[in-house]
């Protein structure tokens, strides 16, 4: 008690063993105090999987040259990477996204544009139901605010419920879709009959567009789905739990399942959404550590499907667009925590935090 800091640096590089009793009662003590720096990696965690039980709950982390698989397979607050003069390591196939990486992908905006409604990105939403009508709602909310200029909504519901829509969203246009919509989402809110394994429509229809994100139910809810369902130009967005269902592998979060799932894949992306976001390509595995415990909200992951979809729709490629919307996801729960509160924040408040959180990043774009 009389030491304001604890320093912990007892395995050096991490561990792929469970520890001994001796160290887990040494590490059950030396969390009962709050601040403990560790060196390269808490002891006790893993790393290169989640499957740590006993290990240092360090406020902070600070590491050398290169930050670990480990330190991003939990959730841990802070981290700081200090250069000792290790040479990068340029054949890597796991890369940490950063601020400067969005800096290259954002496009310049320009006040005067000869454009129109549908040349600024027109959106078709296939979501909703009459028992989850509310994640249509926010994914095409959250279209129009990242800038997409038309949002047609293709929702499974009663006339009651569409006029309902219609009239409290007026910017939303719920139709059917036309042959003029090239960039589709399917999945927030649709509901399945898991109990004859029903589909609410046909998966062949997923190829007719140029390029598709899918989300939510569609990725787990006809039992025999598997990722061979998905045509190549797909987004997406499943969480762990998910992944276990298109996948077949375990819930745990760890290297080998992120390796299984980037050679199952093609030229499909996956963004696995956890404490931290993985996008997997099939050359590359991406990490996203920016996004804060409060994007632990209903809704939120509908929200992403929204960003993800409008800026297909602006002309970003898919990694682009995967890269970026990540990050302004995240940036945008973190201009809530700067702006308005530390919680309470709901899927609105953060639909309403994007432009805000887009013009930040746009201040400093170098294109």
């Amino acid at each position: 008690n009389k030491y304001n800091w604890i320093i912990d640096a007892i395995f050096g590089i991490g561990l792929s063993r469970d520890l001994d009793n001796k160290y887990k009662q040494i590490i059950k003590n030396l969390n009962q105090y709050d601040n403990i720096i560790s060196i390269d990696i808490p002891s006790g965690m893993f790393v290169d999987t989640d499957k740590s039980k006993y290990y240092i709950n360090s406020k902070h982390v600070i590491t050398f040259g290169y930050t670990k698989l480990g330190h991003y397979l939990h959730p841990l607050n802070s981290i700081f990477n200090y250069n000792i003069g290790l040479k990068k390591n340029k054949k890597t196939s796991i890369n940490l996204i950063v601020e400067k990486d969005i800096y290259k992908i954002i496009k310049n905006i320009s006040i005067k544009n000869n454009i129109h409604k549908y040349s600024k990105g027109l959106v078709g939403i296939c979501a909703g139901s009459n028992s989850y009508p509310g994640a249509a709602i926010l994914s095409s909310q959250a279209a129009y605010k990242t800038g997409s200029g038309y949002v047609i909504l293709n929702i499974d519901t009663n006339k009651d419920l569409e006029n309902n829509i219609k009239s409290q969203y007026p910017n939303i246009v719920v139709n059917k879709f036309k042959q003029m919509v090239r960039f589709v989402l399917f999945g927030p809110g649709l509901t399945f009959n898991k109990k004859n394994n029903e589909k609410s429509f046909d998966f062949k229809t997923l190829k007719d567009y140029d390029n598709i994100v899918c989300d939510a139910s569609i990725l787990s809810g006809p039992i025999d789905i598997t990722i061979n369902d998905f045509p190549q130009n797909s987004i997406l967005t499943p969480h762990i739990g998910e992944c276990k269902n298109l996948f077949n592998i375990s819930n745990t979060l760890k290297l080998s399942s992120l390796k299984y799932i980037q050679n199952a894949i093609d030229n499909r992306i996956v963004i696995l959404k956890s404490f931290n976001t993985f996008i997997i390509t099939k050359d590359m595995i991406y990490i996203m550590d920016k996004g804060p415990s409060i994007l632990a909200t209903a809704g939120t992951g509908d929200v992403l499907s929204g960003i993800l979809i409008s800026l297909l729709s602006q002309g970003y490629s898919r990694l682009a667009a995967s890269i970026l919307g990540t990050y302004l996801h995240a940036e945008a729960a973190n201009y809530y925590i700067e702006n308005i509160s530390k919680d309470g924040m709901t899927a609105s408040d953060l639909i309403d935090c994007i432009p805000y959180a887009f013009n930040k990043l746009r201040e400093h774009n170098v294109n």
